[in-house]
C-alpha cells in the first residue's frame, strides 16, 4: 500500500530550501513522488501539518563500540533522535576480538530500525607500538571486504607507516580503491607537504580536532572534513558558511550512552552548529545529503523519487525536536508512544563465550603500582603526561620528582599514577605520571583506545587496586573507587568494551562513573573520554602503553625519566 507523509514542510538538500510538499511512500519503502498526492487514492495517510520533515540523519564517522552498547539496544536510541543511518567503524571490537569481533557486531547490526554500513578497520594495532590482542593484515582485509555491508576503509591512523610507504598499508588502500570502497581518514594537525602526502598516499578525509584554518587547508587540496562537536566553534562556522555545501559533514565519532539520552546524537550536533551561526539548510545538509554523497550512499540522503524513505517530523528545525520518524516509510518513533519497533537485545544471542572471559590479566596488588626510580635518593626528571581541560589531546611535561628509597615520591604534589596492563595474557605493564587528572581515589577500565587494555588512574594505591581488581573479576568494565570500595560502576562483559544493557540502563551507570570522577576532582569537558584516550597512540601528543610512554609527535616509545641530578 502506499503511504503518504501529508502537509509538511519538506527539506530539499538539493535546493538547500524547504517545501510545502507530500512525500508518497510505495510498498518497497521508496519515496515514489514529492509534490501533490491527490492522484494516489487508497493510501495511509500521515498527517503531519504545521511540522517539518527532514531526511534521515547519517553519520559517518560512529564507532558502534563507544557507546557502549550493543547494536540493538544502540539502534532504539539513534532512532528517537533521527539517525536512521550510520557507517560504523568496528576498530574497538577489531582489536579486543579479532575478525570473529567484527563479524558479530555486523551479524547483530542486521534487521534493525537503523541501517548499519561498515569500515574494515585499517590499523589494528593503532601502532606497532601497542600490545593489541589481534593484528590485522591483507587476509583479515580481504575477508572484511567480501561483506555486502562494508563500504569504506576505516580512518587509517597509523599515518607514519603510511607516509612512510608501507607496502601492507598500500595494497589495504589498493583493495579498497578496486573494491570501490571510500578511504577515510585521521591526520591530527596536518599542514601543508605532510597533509598533501597523506592525501596522495589515499585518505581523503579527515575528523580529528580542527581550527578554521585546518579546516579550510583540507578543503583546498579535496580532502572531505568530517566536522565532530570538538571542533564546532564560532570561527569554525564562520569558514562552513562560506564553504560549498557537499565538502563536510557533521559526525559524532564517540558518543557514549549517556551522552545519547542526555543529549542526544547527530541532532545535538545540528543544534550545536545552528547556535554558532551555522545556517539551518547547511547544518541539515551537513547530516543527510553531504554525508551519503560521501560514501556513495546513491539511495538516501533526500526525500526524492527512487531513495529510501527515512524521514524524521520536526516542530522546528533549528531545535530539531524529533516528533515522528518513519524508516522506510514506516513510522518507527512516535514522541507520545516511544519507539515502535524493539529488536531482540539478548548479548548471548549475537555473541559467543570467548568474548565473555577475554581479560586475562591476574588479580592486582600494591606491588604492581611502584614507580621505582633509576637512583636511591634525591631528585630526578619525570616524563610526564598533562590532561588539557578542553580537549583529549595532551601535552608532555617535566617534572622534577624527589626519590626515596629507590622509589618516586610522587604522592602529594598534583600528580596521579597510570598504568596500563596488557589484558591478552603474557603480563606486560607500564607505570608513568599524569598532571590534571583526578585529586583522589582511583579508576579502571578495559575500555582504553584502542587497544583496550587495561588502564588504572588515580591517587591512592588501595583505591588503584580495588578498581583494577573489580574490573578483572567483572572481565571487563570501568569502575571508580574511593576510601577503599568501589562507588560507581558499569560492567562491559563483551570482549571488555560491550554492555548487555539497554540505552537507559547503560546511561545510567555512566552518569554515576562520570558524578563520581567530578566528585574525585577530575575536570574536564569528558572525564571519562579523557581517561580512556589516555592509551590512544595516534592523538598527540604523550600516551601510555604497556611498553611504556609513547611520544606521537616523534612516534617512538621513551623513558619514563628524563635523567637525575
Amino acid at each position: 500500500m502506499v503511504t503518504v507523509i501529508s502537509g509538511g514542510t519538506v527539506f530539499n538538500p538539493f535546493l538547500l530550501r524547504f517545501e510545502e510538499v507530500d512525500v508518497v511512500v510505495g510498498d518497497d519503502g521508496r519515496v515514489v513522488h514529492v509534490g501533490d498526492s491527490s492522484p494516489f487514492k487508497d493510501a495511509a495517510i500521515h498527517d503531519v501539518r504545521g511540522m517539518y520533515v527532514v531526511p534521515g540523519l547519517i553519520d559517518i564517522h560512529f564507532h558502534i563500540e563507544s557507546s557502549f552498547l550493543t547494536p540493538p539496544a544502540l539502534s532504539v536510541e539513534l532512532v528517537r533522535h533521527g539517525t536512521l543511518t550510520i557507517v560504523a567503524d568496528p576498530h574497538e571490537i577489531a582489536n579486543a576480538c579479532g575478525v570473529e569481533g567484527v563479524l558479530k557486531l555486523v551479524e547483530s547490526s542486521r534487521g534493525l530500525p537503523v541501517t548499519a554500513f561498515f569500515q574494515i578497520p585499517s590499523c589494528v594495532p593503532a601502532t606497532e607500538f601497542e600490545d593489541g590482542g589481534h593484528r590485522f593484515g591483507l587476509s583479515e582485509w580481504a575477508k572484511l571486504a567480501e561483506l555486502e555491508e562494508v563500504i569504506a576503509v576505516g580512518e587509517v591512523m597509523c599515518y607514519e607507516r603510511l607516509l612512510k610507504g608501507d607496502e601492507e598499508l598500500a595494497k589495504l588502500i589498493e583493495l579498497g580503491l578496486r573494491r570501490g570502497l571510500v578511504i577515510e581518514g585521521h591526520c591530527p594537525r596536518f599542514r601543508g607537504l605532510k597533509l598533501s602526502l597523506y592525501a596522495y598516499r589515499g585518505p581523503t578525509s579527515d575528523h580529528t580536532q580542527m581550527d578554521a584554518d585546518l579546516v579550510v587547508e583540507r578543503v583546498r587540496k579535496g580532502v572531505f572534513v568530517e566536522i565532530q562537536e570538538k571542533s564546532l566553534s564560532e570561527e569554525v562556522v564562520d569558514v562552513l558558511n562560506e564553504l560549498p555545501p557537499g565538502t563536510y559533514a557533521l559526525v559524532t565519532d564517540d558518543v557514549d550512552a549517556a551522552k545519547l539520552i542526555s543529549e542526544g546524537h547527530l541532532d545535538h550536533l545540528i543544534r550545536r552548529a545552528v547556535s554558532l551561526g551555522l545556517g539551518v539548510e547547511k547544518a541539515l545538509h551537513a547530516a543527510t545529503l553531504s554525508p551519503a554523497v560521501r560514501m556513495g550512499l546513491r539511495d538516501r540522503g533526500a526525500l526524492t523519487p527512487g531513495r529510501v524513505a527515512d524521514a524524521v517530523v520536526v516542530s522546528d528545525p533549528e531545535r530539531f525536536d524529533v516528533v515522528k520518524v518513519f524508516k522506510e516509510g514506516r513510522l518507527v518513533y512516535d514522541r507520545d508512544r516511544g519507539v515502535l519497533v524493539t529488536p531482540v537485545l539478548s548479548c548471548r544471542r549475537w555473541f559467543p563465550e570467548s568474548f565473555f572471559s577475554s581479560v586475562k590479566v591476574r588479580y592486582l596488588t600494591s606491588e604492581d603500582f611502584r614507580v621505582r626510580a633509576p637512583v636511591g635518593e634525591g631528585p630526578v626528571r619525570v616524563n610526564v603526561i598533562e590532561v588539557l581541560p578542553n580537549t583529549t589531546f595532551t601535552r608532555r611535561v617535566v617534572e622534577v620528582v624527589d626519590v626515596v628509597n629507590g622509589e618516586v615520591a610522587w604522592g602529594g604534589r598534583g600528580l596521579a599514577l597510570v598504568a596500563v596492563f596488557n589484558r591478552y595474557g603474557g603480563g606486560r605493564y607500564s607505570v608513568g605520571l599524569v598532571m590534571g587528572a583526578m585529586a583522589r581515589g582511583a579508576v579502571a577500565t578495559t575500555y582504553s583506545h584502542d587497544s583496550h587494555n587495561l588502564l588504572v588512574l588515580g591517587v591512592d594505591v588501595s583505591d588503584l587496586v580495588t578498581a583494577a581488581n573489580y574490573v578483572i573479576r567483572s572481565q571487563g568494565g570501568i569502575a571508580v573507587a574511593s576510601g577503599g570500595r568501589v562507588v560507581a560502576s558499569l560492567d562491559l562483559p563483551v570482549g571488555g568494551i560491550l554492555s548487555c544493557g539497554t540505552a537507559e540502563e547503560v546511561g545510567g551507570r555512566l552518569r554515576g562513573v562520570r558524578d563520581a570522577l567530578e566528585e574525585l576532582g577530575y575536570k574536564h569537558f569528558d572525564p571519562l573520554k579523557s581517561i580512556t584516550t589516555l592509551t590512544l597512540t595516534v592523538s598527540p601528543e604523550l600516551r601510555i602503553t604497556p611498553r611504556g610512554l609513547f611520544d606521537v609527535s616523534r612516534n617512538r616509545l621513551i623513558g619514563m625519566f628524563e635523567g637525575s641530578y
